[in-house]
């Protein structure tokens, strides 16, 4: 039998996670890849913890991933003020990485490759001024994403008005394994998870009205989105062990001192108008700009590509594809962007809440829609 996309010529930007999955799927449908990415050793990259829906895990051959079964949240004094059963695997973003990286031959990804532009034709506009064309450009480039500025220019993501500090250390204190525990502070939340042997994955979100004052690295550069591993200096960490201190318990605020290698993450939201128009195509954080609150930008990254490999063997247009995409994935960012915005501000006080009060305000937080990880209470 044929394959539904033989010899579709499809050129994909950024070879991260949603690059390399993108890859893959049109790959075995039939499909002649590229990659573009204009890292040289993107695999060097190294970075944290991931969560992904379970069915999507099982999906990725040979991924070492934890189970975690039970979310639970606490308060100022690492008391248990809440506990929620759910369905999550857990696994790094490294793992992640490799597994997926082993999919996807050498000779079809082009390292240390900058795009520069691209056209709704397929035109794909390369850094030193050469051009390819393909009947189908994939934008899978990331939360600055060169592939969506092309397709819609006055796309701008929003700023959230906090940060995330971000590190990965070895740890047996706390959580438990399978455990998903959330801390909640006054306008001020960590999240912490053991993704695989005795490693601790954790974030800590705090309130930044103008993220530029945090976001430069220590040889004085200045990021939007973020700031990478190692490029956080000894004055800035001491500034963001300030911003934790007066909010979360100091087992949490130890995390943010003594973890070596954390990062800096600037939260954004927002999404375009459409994933797809002519012969372009966005998926991942290219097409949607969520904050990390639902753990499932991975599992809608792989549902894009799912969807997207689906649409083209169907042989479906592009405009059509782009539009019913968004309607699916706007749901989930809106639950994430305002899950954020409770937790971060309003000045609760989340240590005299009882478990009926956190059922209720989780159902206005959903709309009452159960989420991927969601199970019966």
């Amino acid at each position: 039998m044929k394959e539904p996309l033989r010899d579709l010529r499809v050129g994909i930007v950024g070879a991260s996670i949603a690059g390399l999955t993108a890859a893959h799927a049109l790959a075995v449908r039939g499909a002649r890849v590229q990659l573009f990415e204009r890292s040289l050793h993107l695999a060097e990259r190294g970075g944290s913890g991931i969560m992904l829906d379970a069915e999507v895990a099982g999906a990725i051959g040979g991924l070492a991933t934890r189970s975690h079964v039970l979310r639970r949240v606490l308060g100022a004094r690492l008391q248990t003020l809440w506990r929620r059963p759910l369905r999550k695997q857990a696994t790094t973003w490294g793992e992640l990485y490799r597994c997926l990286r082993l999919r996807v031959p050498d000779e079809l990804i082009h390292n240390g490759c900058s795009v520069k532009a691209c056209q709704l034709d397929g035109t794909l506009i390369l850094q030193d001024g050469s051009e390819q064309v393909f009947d189908l450009i994939v934008g899978a480039d990331g939360l600055g994403s060169t592939v969506r500025q092309s397709l819609q220019p006055d796309f701008e993501p929003q700023y959230c008005g906090y940060v995330a500090i971000r590190g990965m250390c070895v740890s047996d204190r706390w959580p438990a394994r399978g455990e998903v525990v959330n801390v909640y502070g006054r306008n001020c939340h960590a999240v912490l998870y053991h993704p695989a042997g005795p490693l601790l994955n954790w974030m800590c979100y705090c309130n930044a009205p103008d993220p530029s004052e945090l976001m430069v690295d220590s040889q004085g550069v200045r990021h939007r989105w973020s700031l990478p591993p190692d490029e956080v200096s000894r004055d800035l960490r001491d500034r963001l062990v300030e911003l934790v201190k007066p909010h979360l318990p100091e087992e949490v605020v130890g995390l943010v001192s003594d973890t070596p290698g954390i990062y800096l993450q600037a939260i954004y939201h927002g999404l375009p108008q459409s994933f797809g128009q002519g012969k372009v195509a966005l998926v991942g954080d290219a097409a949607h700009v969520s904050p990390p609150h639902l753990g499932s930008a991975t599992s809608i990254a792989y549902a894009d590509v799912e969807s997207l490999a689906k649409a083209l063997g169907q042989g479906e247009p592009m405009e059509k594809w782009g539009r019913d995409r968004r309607e699916e994935v706007m749901a989930q960012i809106e639950i994430a962007y305002t899950l954020g915005q409770q937790l971060q501000t309003g000045g609760r006080d989340w240590d005299n809440w009882e478990e009926e009060r956190f059922d209720c305000w989780w159902r206005e937080v959903t709309g009452g829609k159960p989420l991927y990880f969601d199970l019966p209470g």
